[in-house]
């Protein structure tokens, strides 16, 4: 009787964990991405990587 109860269980338990390895794959993934797009120069660059101070023509000096 346990074993038969106990069998869907693991199943599900089995597919939870396959979904959270490729979940984890994609995230680290699109991190990587995410990461080296902020890493690479050019004019405009940094405008995503901090935020712009409060006074200043952060938009008009850097016009992408």
């Amino acid at each position: 009787m346990a074993v038969v109860v106990a069998a869907p269980i693991l199943e599900g338990l089995w597919l939870d964990i396959r979904v959270l390895v490729v979940a984890e794959i994609g995230i680290l993934v699109l991190g990587l991405v995410v990461a080296s797009l902020r890493t690479l120069g050019g004019r405009c660059s940094s405008r995503y990587a901090r935020s712009p101070p409060a006074t200043s023509t952060w938009s008009a000096a850097c016009r992408c």
